[in-house]
């Protein structure tokens, strides 16, 4: 029994502290964008309590460099989300009559670069959304 033990410990991954700063800034960034939609979702009528919501990316991708670009993120129910992929032609509609064509294509030109993102990077970020949270109280 106890070999078992060792054996599972030594099969888990070692976490980067740069990874888990990463988790840690998307969890103040979804909390930000869920609590600041007041659990509304950006692509149909659905409305829950924030915790219940998810933040949704206009353009996906961790390694993109919009991946925490607040205004291309918005709360979405889990529906529009997951199982229908972001809903994306209703979030691309309204995100265009929101922030306007050039703000949207500037967001799609650059989701197209790949970031590698660096401590100090995702530090400021981390602090950044502390206090975008702050602010909402």
């Amino acid at each position: 029994m106890q070999d078992k033990k060792q054996r599972l410990r030594s099969k888990r991954k070692v976490r980067s502290p740069k990874s888990i700063l990463f988790d840690k800034v998307w969890d103040k960034c979804s909390e930000y964008v869920r609590r600041r939609d007041d659990g509304q979702c950006f692509t149909c009528p659905d409305k829950k309590d924030w915790k219940l919501q998810h933040a949704g990316h206009f353009r996906h991708g961790k390694t993109k460099a919009t991946y925490f670009d607040d205004r291309q993120i918005r709360c979405q129910c889990i529906a529009c989300n997951h199982f229908r992929n972001g809903n994306l032609g209703i979030y691309g509609v309204r995100l265009t009559a929101i922030l306007g064509a050039k703000k949207v294509e500037q967001i799609i030109t650059d989701s197209y670069k790949q970031k590698d993102w660096k401590m100090a990077e995702l530090t400021n970020l981390h602090e950044y959304f502390l206090n975008k949270l702050e602010e909402l109280e």
